[in-house]
């Protein structure tokens, strides 16, 4: 089976896949910080995922959900594709570390306030011109980078073919 989808704003919703870590975010913060310019800001807001989009930004949330705004350095980057999933892999080299990924902001905070992790970064969503970029070169897609809308249902289905 295949489900063609285009690849149009109005017809395809890509969302974000943020990610959990076991670390805390001020340890987290020096190696970011090389690749990024660092804002604090104060308790993140229900409004997080729009304020990243008007900043061009990513948000490092630590274990009492405060945000820092994490401003990409353009030329830290250099050869790295505009991912914010590849551009994170790419500041965390260095280190070793467990992530766990989760779909919305909501369930990222939440996380957090349980103790399920010590620090989260949302990332913003893959646009469709760096898709089709990607599609057109044959080159792939970092894991877990994103989140297509709506899905396709799942399961078997069975049509009678005479009348």
């Amino acid at each position: 089976m295949t489900l063609v989808q285009e690849l149009e704003e109005d017809q395809l919703a890509i969302a974000a896949i943020h990610r959990l870590y076991d670390e805390r975010a001020e340890d987290l913060l020096p190696l970011l910080s090389r690749f990024y310019e660092a804002i604090p800001q104060g308790v993140a807001e229900p409004g997080v995922v729009a304020e990243m989009d008007r900043r061009g930004a990513l948000a490092l949330l630590d274990s009492d959900c405060r945000v820092t705004w994490l401003i990409p350095r353009d030329e830290a980057f250099e050869g790295v594709r505009d991912i914010d999933s590849l551009r994170v892999e790419t500041a965390l080299a260095d280190r070793t570390m467990s992530v766990r990924y989760q779909h919305g902001a909501s369930e990222v905070l939440e996380a957090l306030q349980r103790g399920d992790a010590q620090s989260a970064i949302l990332i913003r969503p893959v646009s469709i011109a760096e898709i089709e970029v990607t599609a057109r070169t044959g080159a792939l897609m970092p894991p877990k980078s994103t989140f297509f809308t709506p899905k396709p249902r799942t399961g078997l289905v069975l049509r009678r073919l005479d009348p």
